[in-house]
């Protein structure tokens, strides 16, 4: 009786350390999740200021960039396959089709837009794209969608609304794309 004891004792031990390892490790994959989201977040926002200080500073003819006839210096080669670092792969090609009406203005790794001195001996891991489209309302006007891809599936996406006065360029709104 006291070794039937035992054992199921044994077995209760067991199954509740066996419980505490398992949600041990779902809080570090959810953990390490919601950093990689948070991480390319953080890209799709960076190359989104990015796109508007490289508009408002090296781009006059906002119609040619709206149709798509004039991109940006950031651009790894034309639009296909990209390959991450944790072997997941990004389709350039496929983000301009499922954003019908928006032409490719710029595309890369995040880290060729930093200078050396800015490396760390980690590279981020994001490849960003931004989108550009016209506004039909006005020629002043230029939306501009930032895309960003993390590691583990992460995306996230921002789109602004930029505006040119007498005064320069403003962002007139910065949200979130779902």
């Amino acid at each position: 009786m006291a070794l039937l004891v035992t054992v199921l004792a044994m077995a209760l031990v067991t199954a509740l350390a066996s419980a505490v390892v398992i949600n041990t490790s779902s809080e570090i994959l959810i953990a390490a999740n919601f950093r990689d989201a948070r991480a390319t977040l953080t890209a799709a926002d960076a190359i989104g200021q990015w796109a508007f200080a490289d508009l408002g500073a090296r781009v006059s003819d906002w119609a040619a960039v709206a149709a798509g006839s004039r991109q940006s210096a950031f651009v790894d080669g034309p639009p296909g396959r990209r390959r991450m670092q944790t072997g997941e792969q990004i389709d350039v090609g496929a983000v301009l089709l499922t954003n019908p009406g928006w032409m490719l203005y710029a595309h890369g790794w995040l880290n060729d837009l930093l200078p050396p001195m800015m490396m760390s001996d980690a590279p981020a891991p994001e490849y960003v794209v931004v989108l550009v489209a016209g506004d039909p309302a006005s020629a002043d006007r230029l939306r501009v969608r930032s895309v960003a891809f993390g590691p583990h599936g992460a995306r996230r996406a921002l789109q602004l609304t930029l505006v040119r006065g007498p005064g320069g360029i403003l962002i007139e709104s910065w949200e979130a794309v779902v």
